[in-house]
């Protein structure tokens, strides 16, 4: 006995506008099949591209027929997909980037190469030369520091969280070969516990970079997973502990 199948659907989902959008359209026309069998005895499937607007005529050639029974699966699959981009919630990417010579509580000037010293308190480094600069330069061209022997130095700032949720907060520091470079970065909300987290412990760009190699160090980025509510947010940056080297951040980025 054959049945007859037609149908049209259309399938549209948008994410960050300006940064892309998907459109999926599949189009059964007059397919077919045995109901015994399931082997189409009429009929073709076409998938447009994104941006055709208008289903195809009569007049077109006809498409390779194709095995209802192979292609179930796959159809199956992309009817699934296409339905789940339609129906969750477009969300937007949120960025909050901080240089850190904006931190409050910076003053002074400390600079590794020179082996200056801080007591208590970051202090503005950079420009520097061309190790961070052949690896992407510092950030609007100055940078942090504190001295190896400063466990104490501190430097904050207060951000808006706008989305609640999971958020990636990525750190862009000096990376010395051979030693670690610890430091912590806290955060603070209202109606929730501190958390602090540190980086520094390992090496995030590989001791054996040639430019680690002949420079003793690098600019490296490295990242930590925090649960952040919506609302005022105070970022603190802590030198933690004493440590072989200075410890120098260039920027702050949280992700969500």
């Amino acid at each position: 006995m054959p049945i007859t199948i037609r149908t049209m659907k259309i399938y549209k989902a948008t994410q960050t506008p300006g940064f892309f959008d998907v459109e999926l359209r599949v189009q059964w026309l007059e397919t077919v099949i045995d109901s015994e069998s399931f082997r189409p005895l009429s009929g073709r499937a076409r998938c447009l591209r994104r941006g055709a607007t208008n289903p195809p005529s009569s007049r077109e050639p006809m498409l390779t027929p194709i095995t209802f029974r192979r292609s179930l699966p796959l159809l199956a699959a992309l009817l699934v997909v296409a339905t789940a981009l339609a129906t969750s919630p477009a969300r937007a990417a949120e960025t909050i980037w901080i240089e850190a010579e904006n931190l409050q509580g910076v003053h002074g000037y400390c600079f590794p190469d020179m082996d200056q010293q801080t007591a208590g308190h970051w202090a503005l480094s950079g420009p520097g030369i061309a190790p961070e600069w052949t690896q992407g330069g510092e950030s609007e061209w100055l940078s942090i520091a504190c001295a190896p022997d400063d466990a104490t130095a501190t430097a904050s700032i207060t951000v808006d969280v706008p989305e609640a949720g999971e958020w990636r907060l990525w750190v862009r520091y000096r990376d010395w070969r051979g030693q670690t470079e610890i430091f912590a970065v806290r955060l603070e909300q209202t109606g929730a516990g501190a958390q602090e987290v540190e980086f520094g412990q390992k090496p995030v760009v590989d001791d054996n970079d040639e430019l680690k190699l002949y420079w003793k160090w690098a600019f490296g980025w490295d990242q930590r997973p925090v649960k952040l509510t919506k609302g005022p947010a105070k970022l603190t940056l802590l030198a933690k502990v004493a440590q072989p080297g200075h410890r120098q951040v260039d920027a702050i980025c949280l992700v969500w």
